[in-house]
This record gives C-alpha cells, structure tokens and sequence, in this order.
C-alpha cells in the first residue's frame, strides 16, 4: 500500500500544487486508482466474455484428447451434458454451497479494496510529515531530526 501511494505521489502533488484541498486531492487521487483498476478489469472480463466459447470448445477438445489417449469410454464431456439434470439433483446442494463460497469470496475480495483504498487516502493526505504529538520524546524533550 505504501508503493501504492509512493507511486501515485506526484498525482497528488500536482493536484495540491493546483491548490486543490489535501483531502479533495487524495480523494480524486483515489478515484483515478478505482477508475483505472476498474477499466483494467472491464477489458479483462470483455475479453473473457467475447472468447468464452472457443474456451469451452478448447476445453471440449481437450478432454476428448484426453479420453482417448487414455483409453476411457463412455465418459465424455457430451455424455456429462446429456446426464445433467441426473448430476444437478444429486450435486445440486454442493453447487449452491460452492455458490455462496464464490460470493463470499468476491464479497471478502471487495471489502479488502475499498480499506485499501481507505487506507491509500489517509497515507497520501498524511504524507507531508510527522503527526504533531509524535515530535517530543517521551520524555518531554524535544525530538532531534535524524541525518
């Protein structure tokens, strides 16, 4: 996260150079990583959409490549497909409970971006320096600065 902001540094800067607020420059700094993420991910399920069937068809090949390299019969994809409301009525409650793994994964996969991205705008709004309590020691003496 801490790469995250350093690189996305001279964003931010720019935009306080432009004297935007700090938070309002963290904020669209944030905004330009979720837009981007997001178009990221946008052509990468586009694509996967747009070929899902030469993938099934890949798929379909390989397992028949497979059957008969190995010997096996009556076991082919296209039998499986003919036979499928048999295999939903016997596996259809693992197919809900692997549903629900599924969305909770995606759910658990969101939460965690969005802290990310909480916590990449509290690392670039904050970024100018120390917080004010932590320049005296425990002591009470003032902090020397490191060089």
């Amino acid at each position: 996260m801490v790469l995250g902001a350093a690189l996305l540094g001279p964003l931010y800067r720019r935009l306080i150079a432009m004297r935007i607020n700090k938070s309002l420059a963290a904020g669209l700094t944030c905004a330009a990583v979720i837009v981007v993420m997001g178009g990221a991910a946008y052509i990468v399920v586009t694509a996967l959409i747009d070929t899902g069937d030469q993938i099934i068809s890949s798929l379909r090949d390989a397992g028949a490549s497979l059957g008969e390299r190995f010997e096996v019969a009556g076991t082919s994809l296209d039998d499986h497909a003919a036979n499928a409301k048999d295999l939903l009525s016997k596996f259809g409650g693992t197919a809900v409970s692997c549903l629900l793994s599924g969305v909770s994964v995606v759910v658990e996969m969101t939460a965690t971006g969005a802290l990310a991205i909480l916590l990449m705008f509290f690392f670039l709004r904050d970024s100018h320096g120390p917080l004010p309590h932590c320049t005296r020691s425990p002591l009470g003496a003032p902090m020397r600065p490191l060089r």
